[in-house]
């Protein structure tokens, strides 16, 4: 059985040289300043989580204004679980909270 993480990268980058493009994976920057706010949002039993960690606290470094949260508990991809997880309905509760107050800045 093939590495479902490496199916999706193989799908989401094109070309093999693309795996070095900062656009695709953004902890390649060198230089995150100036970015915009951002939410950043993690899944403790996502195989994706410490990237998510550390590219939070990259931006924050950066002086990026960052808001992170960590749901510890839960699996990739849970915040489409709205009918069925709490977690999920907060979560995007939550997001919507921080849209509303980046676009009344």
């Amino acid at each position: 059985e093939r590495d479902s993480m490496l199916y999706y990268r193989e799908n989401y980058l094109r070309f093999p040289t693309d795996a070095r493009n900062e656009y695709a994976y953004p902890l390649l920057a060198d230089d995150l300043s100036g970015l915009p706010s951002a939410t950043v949002i993690t899944a403790g039993f996502d195989p994706l989580h410490d990237e998510g960690e550390a590219y939070a606290e990259a931006l924050a470094d950066a002086g990026v204004d960052v808001t992170y949260r960590d749901y510890d508990d839960q699996i990739h991809g849970f915040t489409g679980l709205l009918g069925t997880l709490d977690a999920a309905r907060e979560s995007m509760a939550f997001l919507g909270e921080r849209l509303q107050a980046e676009l009344g800045r």
